[in-house]
């Protein structure tokens, strides 16, 4: 390349017969001496930025309670009157701690009478202040109701409702024998709903029974009126049925005509399958409501199960 391209270049400024003298050429690692840091006078006048301090470890952010949980309840195994048991690890802490209490530490025997004082003490009084709660919202919702029935209105649906909160006032102990959510509300409408089937399935039966040998046998075994009252015990006590109002539901099934009978329990039941809500039942429950269902469908269709 020619020195006059060369020349050209070169940005202006930077040329060797500039201001920095002759014989200074300017290329890389050789500024121009007018941008060169002055002496005396940093070039980053705000200095070199600090790295962030790590945060310190709060107790909150700290795994320690995940640790002591899984440690806690992490299964051990034992030798005990010549067999093998398996405990978790806190359990066998406290059967150590009443062990040695028994064999007379002293020190021991304190510490597990103070441990187990506290703990009493502590249940009591969650007890107690839960029974305070339940017995100040079952006296507001009696209140309530009254009031609406003084003006005539429909009562109001309180969850949980004041019938079902059950006190005792000389244990302290109060229990919720009914629904608390909406969820759980649906679920026993539907359970008392499938009962009254059940009890309309058995008038038919009667019904059938009557028409096809011309007498009756009061003691003749109804599934269904069994099963009525198998789902009936399954439900708290303010949906359940009395015997008297078993038997008046039962007596104005009969009544009907065969037939439509008939159709209305085909209709109720298949409207009960449409609308079965999430199951919140045990295990045990939930297999007794399966059978209750399938002995439903068997007597109203038994002609699918002999083909």
């Amino acid at each position: 390349m020619r020195s006059g391209d060369d020349d050209q270049a070169r940005p202006e400024g930077d040329h060797q017969s500039d201001r920095d003298g002759e014989g200074y050429e300017v290329g890389f690692g050789k500024p121009p001496r007018s941008r060169r840091f002055k002496k005396g006078q940093s070039g980053n006048p705000r200095g070199r930025p600090k790295k962030p301090k790590p945060k310190p470890i709060q107790l909150s952010d700290a795994p320690a309670d995940a640790f002591l949980q899984e440690e806690a309840y992490r299964l051990l195994k034992f030798r005990e009157n010549g067999k093998e048991v398996e405990l978790p690890a806190s359990q066998a802490v406290v059967r150590a701690m009443i062990m040695s209490a028994l064999k007379g530490n002293r020190l021991t025997q304190r510490y597990a009478i103070e441990y187990l004082e506290r703990k009493e003490e502590r249940h009591f009084r969650a007890r107690l202040e839960r029974f305070r709660r339940l017995e100040k919202l079952k006296v507001q919702g009696k209140e309530q109701i009254a009031e609406y029935r003084r003006r005539d209105l429909p009562p109001p649906e309180l969850l949980p409702h004041p019938d079902d909160i059950v006190l005792n006032h000389r244990t302290a102990e109060a229990r919720i024998d009914g629904p608390e959510t909406r969820e759980d509300l649906r679920h026993y409408e539907h359970l008392a709903e499938l009962r009254d089937l059940c009890v309309m399935q058995s008038a038919l039966n009667w019904s059938r029974q009557g028409r096809n040998s011309g007498k009756r046998d009061a003691g003749t075994y109804c599934p269904a009126l069994v099963l009525a009252g198998l789902v009936d015990h399954l439900l708290p006590q303010r949906f359940r049925l009395s015997e008297a109002d078993q038997l008046v539901m039962f007596l104005e099934f009969e009544r009907e005509d065969r037939r439509k009978l008939e159709s209305r329990i085909e209709r109720e039941f298949d409207r009960l399958e449409r609308e079965r809500p999430p199951s919140t039942l045990s295990d045990a429950q939930r297999n007794l409501l399966e059978r209750t269902v399938q002995r439903l469908r068997d007597q109203l269709w038994p002609e699918a199960e002999d083909g």
